[in-house]
């Protein structure tokens, strides 16, 4: 998910090869993408759905696959620049603590003691009734998610499965890039990317009405976080060499058959076609469109990533995401306080609910988030050559 803000180090293009260069704006820009993409399939008004921007905000849920491809490229950079490092485990997890669980832990319990006071705790029991909040404080909601095969009743919990995912690809990856040298490492990647997939199919075969089996647990969609990854590695061994007009082309033919894979399987995240290739689909398609960034990096065709709004919300993506269901109550209550009525399920109000969802991230960041990135430096000093922003 959007948790991650170190950088592998960028890259820089000479004729056909990629070269290491310092800090990359543009994944910035593709965070921007995903969360918009999240945003839509969350916020758009359901009247509109069979509209053209209607298609996209059914297939948005697709921007968690592009948060994945982006996590196992960074992750795995930043493991492999620090494999000889004497503090390879300490740095890696201290960081990733101060980077992701003052926001997630802070979030999650001023969310479970709102429950318990207003109305009485019926918010809460309904939620102990489908699971007790200890899955969430675990990172094992998606666990959970898949035993009830159901949604937790309050809608701040959902998206929380991708974060659980993330985490617990972060608990197991750092000892397999230690252990396994990069010629292994890539046969291992290939191998997760072929059986992510597999495993789908049959879990489908076995479960065909827990539609949540094959969406929210790690190995079904570890093939996402593998792409991102081997990316990765092979930008330190060696990439085939690849002119940018025909990166381009592969990267807009992947990018044409994912959405059509999509449409043939209803949009949706839980159709059969979906659940099996359609994820598969998507993971190749982002990552096609992140070594065509990669590639691209400082040049005209990727200045649009670069632009400022788009890199600030790329940079406030996490908050961004945790926040989507604050954010909402936050606008119904200012249309209480303000007596303005609007539709339910209109434009004005999804603008509104973005734009607190946007306010709370903006102080999100700045009070809690930034000041705590200084720490990482402090506590755990990184010892390869990605930088940090």
């Amino acid at each position: 998910m959007p948790a991650n803000l170190e950088v592998a180090p960028a890259l820089r293009t000479e004729g056909n090869s990629i070269k290491y260069r310092g800090f990359l704006p543009e994944l910035d820009g593709l965070r921007a993408i995903a969360i918009m993409l999240v945003f839509l399939h969350h916020f758009w008004p359901h009247r509109y759905l069979e509209s053209a921007g209607g298609a996209l905000a059914r297939m948005g849920w697709v921007g968690v696959d592009l948060f994945f491809v982006l996590s196992g490229f960074l992750i795995a950079g930043i493991l492999l620049d620090s494999r000889e490092s004497p503090t390879y485990f300490r740095s890696f997890y201290i960081r990733r603590t101060l980077r992701i669980f003052p926001l997630y832990y802070g979030a999650l319990t001023a969310q479970v003691l709102l429950m318990l006071v207003i109305k009485g705790g019926i918010r809460y029991q309904e939620l102990v009734q489908w699971g007790e909040p200890w899955w969430f404080y675990a990172y094992l909601g998606n666990v959970k998610v898949t035993i009830q095969s159901a949604w937790p009743p309050t809608e701040f919990f959902v998206p929380l499965w991708s974060l659980q995912v993330e985490e617990q690809f972060y608990l197991i990856f750092p000892l397999v890039v230690l252990y396994c040298e990069p010629r292994l490492l890539k046969r291992l990647l290939w191998m997760v990317i072929i059986a992510s997939p597999v495993l789908r199919t049959v879990l489908l075969l076995m479960f065909p009405e827990n539609h949540h089996l094959n969406y929210v647990l790690l190995p079904c969609r570890v093939d996402g976080l593998a792409w991102g990854a081997q990316i990765a590695v092979y930008l330190r061994t060696g990439l085939p060499s690849i002119s940018r007009g025909s990166l381009a082309l592969v990267t807009a033919t992947f990018i044409v058959a994912a959405i059509a894979v999509l449409r043939f399987g209803g949009y949706g995240w839980a159709g059969s076609l979906n659940r099996t290739v359609g994820y598969s689909a998507t993971s190749l398609a982002f990552a096609a469109l992140l070594l065509w960034t990669l590639n691209g990096q400082q040049r005209p065709e990727t200045a649009w990533l670069r632009a400022k709004p788009v890199l600030y919300v790329g940079r406030i993506s996490y908050g961004l995401y945790l926040l989507q269901e604050p954010g909402s109550v936050v606008a119904a209550a200012i249309l209480r306080a303000a007596g303005t009525p609007l539709p339910s399920d209109g434009v004005a109000l999804a603008v509104l609910r973005f734009a607190t969802t946007i306010s709370l991230a903006t102080m999100s960041f700045y009070m809690l988030e930034r000041p705590l990135l200084r720490l990482k430096d402090r506590f755990a000093p990184s010892s390869s050559s990605s930088p940090s922003t």
